[in-house]
């Protein structure tokens, strides 16, 4: 993983490649938030990750707090850019999830649901968002949230659905990660995957 890989919200002192923890050697990507700063995200700039409003994101995280977004996809902003006004995002506070979808800069809640998230601790995550269709057979944004558990992938809670459906045909469909939201704290990122649909 490479700084050239994605695309950043902040200055350089709030992103690095990390040598001090890795889960493969050498090193990771660590994201720092300042005080008077705005959350952080990064966006891939690969060229396959441009427009998926299916996909999904694996990776390893080490986090020294939670209160911030681990992930955001189906994001609106053009190459080159890093922002979260628009597209949907994940915030995790304790053990508490938000499934947001942001439309212009308003936070509209999706879902909110329970699980643990422990921190100073290497864990294997995998999101996962397609285009389905909810319990009762109406077309949605569909979200599942898997961790490594025992070598074997296991789902964290239901797949979670957004009837609204926000950006299924734009041609701007990004996916990134973000950093802490409280200042002096930092998130590791290591081996990260972003998985496009094969059919």
């Amino acid at each position: 993983m490479a700084l050239s890989d994605w695309d950043f919200k902040l200055t350089g002192s709030y992103r690095a490649i990390s040598a001090l923890r890795y889960v493969s050697a050498p090193s990771s990507l660590i994201l720092g938030s300042g005080k008077s700063q705005p959350t952080q995200v990064a966006l891939s700039r690969h060229p396959d990750a441009q427009n998926l409003p299916q996909g999904e994101l694996r990776t390893w995280k080490y986090f020294t707090s939670v209160g911030s977004i681990p992930l955001c996809f189906r994001n609106q902003t053009a190459l080159g850019g890093a922002e979260i006004n628009n597209g949907y995002c994940l915030n995790v506070s304790g053990s508490t999830w938000t499934w947001y979808r942001v439309v212009n800069n308003n936070f509209a809640t999706v879902a909110t649901f329970a699980i643990a998230f422990p921190i100073n601790v290497w864990e294997h995550w995998r999101f996962v968002w397609w285009n389905g269709e909810n319990l009762s057979g109406a077309a949605s944004c569909c979200l599942a949230i898997y961790k490594e558990v025992d070598s074997a992938w296991v789902l964290q809670t239901d797949v979670k659905y957004d009837t609204a459906n926000q950006w299924a045909t734009s041609n701007i469909n990004r996916v990134g990660i973000g950093a802490p939201g409280n200042s002096g704290m930092f998130y590791w990122y290591d081996d990260t995957e972003i998985w496009k649909p094969t059919a």
